[in-house]
């Protein structure tokens, strides 16, 4: 391998007559191979020589401009390109590291939209293995940190759970932060508004989550 990327000349098996090779090499990879070269696990040499050119793609954790545009792409390829985004799921998707990339991301959409059932796209509607645990080295062995808000509380979502009780879970923490930014004394209606969701979708969220707002007539907020 060396001597063709060096110098284009190889032997076929069993050959003694040197073949030319006119190639250009493309090679991609998600491993730190500096790292490996120096833990003595790639060869210093074959890296050198692969690394003429070298360009670092970011994460997609790293460049969240793109969720979006990813997201309606998927959603216009398939077979409901109708579909929406409610707007807790959008923030959700926006926070979540996605070890994966952007495979990842194209997976977990087309999935939702496959046994989607509304035309709006909700939190409820993720696959169970969005929560499961994922393969990232910010991970730990059961449970991956989901932000809510900016960074502020992480949600910490347990693959053990089922999925029905991590969704209850998130919900109640998603809807207690939002509370919390709004000074924590708010009425129903300012909270829908704020959420972005209609106010009986949340009267009866609150209702199955057991969280108490003040009602309307108690207050003009």
């Amino acid at each position: 391998m060396l001597r063709v990327l060096q110098s284009g000349e190889y032997y076929r098996v069993g050959g003694n007559k040197v073949q030319k090779a006119n190639v250009r090499v493309i090679a991609a990879t998600n491993e730190d191979l500096e790292k490996m070269v120096r833990e003595g696990n790639f060869r210093e040499d074959l890296l050198q020589r692969l690394q003429q050119i070298h360009l670092v793609v970011p994460q997609l954790a790293e460049r969240q401009e793109d969720i979006k545009p990813i997201i309606d792409l998927t959603i216009a390829k398939s077979s409901k390109p109708y579909l929406t985004l409610s707007s807790d799921l959008l923030a959700l998707l926006n926070r979540y590291d996605w070890p994966r990339n952007v495979r990842q991301l194209k997976d977990t959409i087309s999935a939702m939209v496959i046994y989607s059932s509304a035309a709006e796209l909700t939190i409820g509607d993720l696959p169970k293995t969005f929560f499961e645990k994922q393969n990232s080295p910010n991970s730990t062995k059961n449970e991956q940190s989901i932000s809510t808000d900016g960074g502020e509380r992480p949600i910490k979502v347990d693959s053990t759970l089922a999925f029905e009780q991590a969704e209850i879970d998130f919900g109640r923490k998603y809807i207690e932060t939002a509370i919390d930014k709004l000074g924590g004394n708010v009425s129903g209606r300012k909270l829908a508004k704020y959420l972005k969701i209609p106010k009986g979708t949340l009267t009866r969220r609150l209702g199955q989550l057991g969280i108490k707002v003040k009602s309307s007539v108690d207050s003009k907020n």
